[in-house]
């Protein structure tokens, strides 16, 4: 039986299957802010399969915006890593939605306090830490020169979401 979604208005957030890979696949690259994803057949694929791993795909209607995922994850820490993909950065608040939908389930059955992302400070990069900001992370600062996008070193916006934020920011609604 299948998990149901969680839903706010029109946007919805429901978990990966393994038969949903083809449409992971078909995220636009050029908006992915994690690996690619790999195929879950694979007996060495993380992708899938790794410490409090929770692959979610965000729908607007039953329109794909992308999928939202926690990446490395650190038990002594109680922090995760967000990855994401991305349909298209022209959002209207409907990823956001989904961004929110994503911190409450994975803060409310998971055991960590922090979820955290770096963003290039590209332009892309830029919109796209504004929809995480809307769903609720906040900006904590940013690594200079730290990761080479397009043949450059590129400063990294580094974005933070606490547990306590959930019920200051009103996400626990």
């Amino acid at each position: 039986m299948d998990a149901p979604a969680l839903t706010s208005g029109d946007v919805s957030l429901e978990l990966a299957q393994e038969s949903d890979w083809p449409m992971l696949r078909s995220v636009v690259y050029g908006f992915t802010y994690d690996g690619e994803p790999a195929d879950p057949s694979a007996e060495t694929s993380m992708w899938w399969r790794h410490l409090w791993g929770m692959v979610a795909i965000v729908r607007h209607r039953e329109r794909f915006l992308g999928y939202l995922r926690n990446g490395y994850s650190s038990p002594g820490d109680l922090l995760t890593r967000l990855q994401a993909g991305v349909v298209s950065l022209s959002d209207d608040g409907t990823l956001a939605t989904g961004v929110g939908l994503y911190l409450r389930a994975l803060l409310w059955h998971m055991p960590i306090n922090r979820v955290c992302m770096e963003v290039p400070a590209t332009p892309e990069g830029e919109t796209f830490a504004a929809i995480l900001c809307q769903g609720g992370f906040e900006r904590e600062g940013r690594y200079p020169q730290h990761r080479w996008v397009d043949g450059s070193l590129q400063d990294v916006a580094i974005l933070g979401f606490l547990r306590g934020d959930l019920a200051v920011r009103g996400i626990a609604g």
